[in-house]
């Protein structure tokens, strides 16, 4: 399968729990935004249609690329757009403390999740979207008492959840939505 980014001015193939955030917020964000994991781009331009200065992050140097490739198409729609190549199953982007916002779309490891919000500054925001439950992604999902961790000591502003089969061990497992501000303090 060859991953390609498809020009789409609109945003109509984007996450459509983040654009609603986004669209809700009615503004421009003069700070920064994180993309991570990126992928070829999809929620990464509509990110930069919204704040001033977006970072994709992604493993894939290919999809990095198409995303490179894809900027001009939307030079007049976006902010600034930079890229990071970054194993995140390893590291973390240094940059995560200055973000306001960090975007994790169709990726969930609770190693990562947990990392990402202990990292994060007081008052930045993280909009995290699990897989779904159906597929190939049905064993990356978390488990209720996972998602219920994550959410210690947060603002909670939006969480949606879908409880999936059980796993192996007879867990229940989850997949969510879930915007989370990092409490000040």
């Amino acid at each position: 399968m060859h991953a390609r980014h498809v020009y789409d001015p609109d945003f109509t193939n984007c996450s459509s729990g983040l654009k609603k955030i986004l669209t809700d917020s009615n503004r421009i964000f003069d700070g920064c935004c994180i993309d991570i994991p990126c992928g070829t781009g999809r929620n990464t331009f509509l990110l930069a249609s919204y704040f001033k200065k977006v970072i994709g992050v992604d493993i894939n140097e290919t999809y990095l690329n198409i995303l490179k490739d894809s900027y001009f198409a939307y030079s007049g729609l976006v902010g600034s757009i930079s890229t990071q190549r970054m194993d995140i199953t390893v590291e973390m982007p240094g940059n995560i403390k200055q973000a306001d916002l960090i975007s994790t779309i169709h990726y969930y490891s609770f190693s990562f999740a947990s990392k990402v919000i202990s990292e994060m500054r007081p008052g930045a925001f993280f909009y995290m979207e699990s897989p779904s439950c159906a597929g190939e992604n049905f064993r990356e999902l978390p488990n209720a008492k996972e998602v219920e961790f994550l959410l210690k000591g947060m603002e909670v502003l939006l969480l949606k959840t879908n409880i999936c089969g059980a796993t192996t061990q007879n867990i229940k497992s989850v997949s969510f939505k879930f915007l989370l501000k990092k409490s000040n303090g």
